[in-house]
């Protein structure tokens, strides 16, 4: 792994990876890593490829900060991040100074900036004005010394993202920019490197964040709700908290970011919340399902987010969508309630959509690169929690296509470094396979109905 400090090495070494038709997947950061960082690494990895080179840069950018906001005392231990960025495989970091990303700023003589004059004057752009103006500034000079082909952003910072694409758009930067979930702490808090700063009491009351979003959720899936009347209310449920005062809180359209009167299926919620002295942002799409990677004709993923998900693997998804269930997410999603999950994610050996496995595609019909892609779309779900609890769920229907078992294989063999507790809820089918939730035994918790141990090697060996 390479450390980079010079703008003009970095330029010229992308300039050979590049020559040589090598892509460059990028993560810009501030440095102080965690684990959701690395899941930006992780995603960059499979964007760009075994042959490709990922970028991570490590700067935390002064003029993204105010006077009086924590830049000095920003965290720093780049010991750290260098031996996290080693073992999550990154070839290059980018590490450099002030003096080399802002010359003459010190004397004054630096005096270019680049500013997005829409997206950026509400929320975030309101409580910290010069904000953005440094963000859009920092990104638009590392995009041109690492000239990535795809760089990974994350959506907890989701203004920040919304901002970098529009620029990306309006000044023809030749990127493509993702958008990664939100990783979470085991309790619900979105990871930051400023939950350094939080005492142990605070650290409690900060779950109140993930409170508010999964509360208005709530509201929103009983039926459409005034933005103000659930403002209020999600106000009273942060003043609870006695280290806790809220910055803003705003429901707007994802993509204009205009505020909303309504809040319904769709809306983008945001807030910001002081606690102590540590500011803290969080934010989600109220949605039926927030976890949702599909369209018309093949489905990925789909469920609610949690701090302790339940994964299903089925044998190919239905009709559900962000915005509508059908009979088998219905049913997982009440024995997620029953078991106490608090929340879950649907996924499947094969993404086609049909209500009939048996008219799935035949072997002639597989499709190996979508297979694939399904594999990927059930890892990143997987990686973005640091335990895994899967029930299997594929029932007899898992006999009627041979590509089934290798796609089975698959995700087991790439899944193999996880932290995976593999499971399955009732008795076997007479075949010998997991039961489909539609199939599952009633859904009351009691002794005879805890989910079993599966051990799915075992099971593949003698299924082949």
């Amino acid at each position: 792994m390479r450390i980079v400090t010079s703008p003009n090495a970095m330029q010229l070494l992308a300039r050979r990876w590049k020559g040589q038709g090598i892509r460059i997947g990028f993560v810009p950061t501030m440095g102080y890593l965690h684990e959701g960082h690395i899941s930006l690494v992780r995603r960059a990895r499979k964007l760009v490829g075994p042959k490709g080179r990922v970028i991570v840069s490590i700067y935390v950018n002064p003029t993204q900060f105010a006077p009086t906001e924590d830049l000095a005392n920003y965290p720093r231990d780049f010991k750290k991040d260098r031996r996290m960025c080693r073992e999550a495989g990154v070839d290059a970091i980018f590490y450099p100074t002030d003096a080399d990303m802002y010359p003459g700023r010190a004397d004054g003589l630096y005096s270019t900036y680049v500013v997005e004059e829409t997206l950026s004057q509400s929320m975030e752009g309101t409580s910290r004005p010069t904000h953005f103006r440094g963000v859009t500034t920092i990104v638009a000079k590392l995009f041109n010394l690492v000239l990535p082909d795809v760089a990974v952003f994350g959506a907890k910072d989701f203004q920040q993202a919304a901002v970098v694409k529009r620029m990306v758009g309006d000044l023809n930067f030749p990127v493509k920019v993702v958008v990664a979930p939100t990783h979470r702490e085991p309790d619900g808090l979105a990871m930051s490197s400023r939950n350094k700063y939080l005492s142990p009491e605070e650290r409690a009351q900060a779950v109140v964040l993930w409170r508010c979003l999964q509360t208005a959720r709530e509201a929103v899936g009983i039926s459409p709700i005034s933005a103000a009347k659930l403002k209020s209310r999600l106000a009273k449920l942060i003043a609870t908290q006695s280290a806790a005062r809220l910055d803003y809180l705003e429901f707007f359209d994802p993509e204009s970011l205009e505020v909303v009167e309504t809040v319904s299926d769709g809306t983008q919620m945001a807030l910001a919340v002081f606690v102590g002295k540590t500011r803290l942002i969080d934010n989600a799409r109220i949605v039926k399902f927030d976890i949702y990677d599909g369209n018309k004709e093949v489905r990925f993923a789909l469920g609610k987010a949690g701090s302790n998900p339940l994964f299903v693997i089925g044998i190919n998804p239905s009709s559900a969508n962000e915005n509508r269930s059908d009979p088998t997410i219905d049913r997982v999603e009440k024995l997620t309630k029953a078991w106490g999950f608090d929340g879950f994610v649907m996924l499947n050996l094969y993404p086609i959509r049909t209500p009939e496995p048996k008219k799935l595609p035949n072997e002639n019909g597989f499709d190996e690169i979508l297979a694939g892609r399904n594999v990927d779309a059930i890892l990143e779900q997987l990686e973005s929690v640091s335990r895994c609890q899967i029930w299997a769920a594929w029932g007899d229907s898992f006999e009627l296509r041979p590509y089934l078992k290798r796609c089975l294989m698959r995700i087991v063999k790439k899944s193999a470094g996880l932290n995976i507790d593999w499971q399955r809820y009732g008795s076997l089918t007479i075949a010998g396979n997991p039961k489909h939730p539609l199939a599952w035994p009633r859904l009351e918790v009691t002794e005879n109905s805890k989910p079993t141990l599966f051990d799915v090697k075992k099971y593949l060996n003698n299924k082949l």
